[in-house]
């Protein structure tokens, strides 16, 4: 960039994709998605096509064992507490992993799927083609998140090496980092050649990062 950052993306030897920021900091570039707004497997796994969505349905599911799950099987709720300094309840969202992503679906799983009032559940394609994205997968294996939050705090500590003291903070880190005019700039020549290079066509003027840029490197 013209200012701002540095953000690379590579690959390792396990195929598995990392964005470096500032040739220092690692992430899977699935923790950088869900911290951009594809917050859950079935986001991600949308986006390159890679995985049937199937209604979670005692009926459907017992159709579907020995098929491999693409996506971890995961329960959400919100838990309110009271904060002892202000006296106030907040609010805060929690995940629950109940399957892993990769397992083969068994009989013991359905009424563990059905009970918890899960409503779909995503299976991996049949479709060879797919081969290609292989590295979302293996991606996936490695990506410490499983919501937008847990991904933007784990973006924190890792620029900051330290919890982040609310989340809002730990948003603005990242904005800051690629998405804000005052920091960031690609320069006219940086926007030019990113649409060329990935045959977008991103305005002129917008010489920051955008979600388009960041899903069209990985593609690429």
């Amino acid at each position: 960039p013209f200012k701002g950052s540095w953000i690379e993306f590579t690959t390792d030897i396990s195929n598995v994709m990392y964005a470096y920021i500032d040739r220092k900091k690692k992430l899977p570039v699935t923790t950088l998605l869900r911290a951009i707004g594809y917050e859950s497997d079935k986001d991600i796994l949308s986006i390159f096509d890679m995985a049937n969505e199937v209604k979670a349905t005692k009926t459907n599911l017992r159709r579907l064992l020995g098929t491999k799950l693409a996506a971890r099987v995961v329960r959400t709720w919100n838990e309110d507490f009271v904060d002892e300094e202000t006296g106030e309840v907040v609010t805060i969202p929690r995940t629950d992993v109940l399957i892993e992503r990769e397992e083969i679906l068994e009989e013991k799983h359905i009424d563990l799927i059905v009970d918890n009032g899960i409503k779909t559940i995503l299976i991996h394609k049949e479709d060879t083609s797919q081969i290609d994205y292989s590295i979302i997968f293996n991606t996936l294996q490695k990506d410490p998140a499983n919501s937008e939050k847990q991904a933007i705090e784990y973006i924190y500590f890792q620029l900051r090496s330290t919890a982040p003291p609310d989340d809002e903070t730990a948003r603005q880190a990242l904005d800051k980092l690629f998405f804000s005019e005052k920091r960031y700039d690609l320069g006219e020549v940086g926007r030019y050649r990113i649409n060329r290079k990935l045959n977008l066509n991103i305005p002129m003027e917008t010489r920051v990062l955008t979600k388009e840029d960041i899903i069209s490197i990985i593609k690429h």
